[in-house]
């Protein structure tokens, strides 16, 4: 199972949380950052990151944001929300495995249940398959995947940050 979190903290190594996120498995999703000043003085830098972590992992996950100065809050959010945010990192993990990318007929193909964000094995009446637009044009907006035009089919692939 998984939680869904707010890391709350400055910016300063926010990409060490991330890759420190990443390795337990779980995944970062839609970040905001905002200065905090007083008048004219700036004051910081903060973050606020919507996580998604392993139910286990979840003590280790507070250690290091409290060593890097912030916080690590559990969300409460509706069942469908939930599902929507869990299908991300499915999709992330699907769509990692296979670098030329995949249209959405391999996408459906592909995904076996129950998926690796275990959604299905709350209810079996849920699955991404129900929500799954819905879910890769978040991706999409959350720059988390780019879509190409390949043969006339749209072709979803892991967002590349270096290439900016």
């Amino acid at each position: 199972m998984y939680q869904i979190r707010i890391y709350s903290g400055g910016l300063y190594k926010f990409n060490e949380f991330i890759e420190f996120i990443d390795d337990l498995g779980g995944l970062v999703l839609k970040r905001d950052k905002f200065h905090i000043s007083r008048g004219e003085y700036f004051l910081s830098e903060e973050v606020h990151a919507l996580t998604v972590i392993p139910t286990p992992e979840s003590q280790n996950a507070e250690i290091k944001a409290k060593n890097l100065k912030g916080s690590l809050n559990l969300l409460d959010v509706e069942k469908d929300n939930r599902i929507k945010i869990l299908s991300c990192l499915t999709l992330r993990d699907l769509l990692s495995k296979n670098r030329n990318g995949l249209n959405k007929e391999q996408i459906i193909n592909e995904i076996q249940c129950p998926c690796i964000s275990e959604i299905c094995s709350e209810n079996e009446e849920e699955c991404l398959l129900n929500c799954l637009d819905e879910v890769l044009d978040g991706m999409l907006q959350m720059e988390m995947i780019e879509e190409h035009v390949i043969d006339q089919l749209i072709v979803y692939k892991i967002f590349n940050h270096e290439k900016d």
